[in-house]
């Protein structure tokens, strides 16, 4: 029974999906654009006429349309942001999440800004500066040639295997004991 999820043989091939990927977004992205441009102009170009019962209908209608484009730019910025992330570019990820949040929040006014369509790109917001923030600790402590600072072990097993001699077998029967086993922190230990 042959699979209808196509197989990738090579790491290329991945790569190859990826890209595709990133030109239909950006494809798609590029066309809601100039969607939304264009209904915009045209919703211009009516409250510029007479007013009339034709005109306010097509204004409405337009209205609705311009923010069902809006949305489904929010979502192509959502998984462009997803795709810069997957990738490790996390400053594109930071930067296409605000714009969808941005378009979201422009959308979903009153008690729809509590939809989970905000609360899922604040979350991913969240996520890539971490993530970017992270790799930026990365790289100072390349560029300062320094190591990261030791771990400080919390639990008393690890104290005490720690301090344990290499050779000394009994210091590992006593770590069970209750006087051993007492750890004391810093204050500068317990913020690390």
């Amino acid at each position: 029974e042959e699979s209808s999820v196509p197989q990738s043989s090579s790491g290329g091939d991945a790569a190859e999906d990826i890209q595709i990927a990133w030109e239909n977004l950006e494809s798609a992205r590029s066309i809601l654009n100039r969607m939304i441009d264009v209904d915009q102009t045209a919703s211009s170009q009516s409250k510029g006429k007479t007013a009339t019962t034709t005109s306010d209908e097509h204004n409405n209608e337009s209205t609705g349309r311009s923010t069902d484009y809006r949305m489904d730019l929010a979502q192509i910025y959502s998984r462009l942001g997803d795709l810069s992330r997957h990738n490790g570019h996390y400053e594109a990820s930071v930067r296409d999440y605000n714009l969808c949040r941005t378009e979201r929040r422009q959308c979903l006014t009153g008690d729809a800004i509590y939809d989970r369509r905000v609360a899922d790109v604040e979350y991913s917001l969240g996520m890539s500066c971490l993530l970017l923030a992270s790799e930026g600790e990365k790289n100072l402590q390349n560029a300062e040639g320094s190591e990261p600072p030791p771990t400080t072990p919390t639990s008393p097993a690890a104290v005490a295997s720690k301090h344990e001699q290499p050779g000394d077998e009994s210091s590992s029967a006593t770590t069970n004991a209750p006087s051993e086993s007492k750890v004391t922190l810093s204050p500068d230990e317990l913020q690390t």
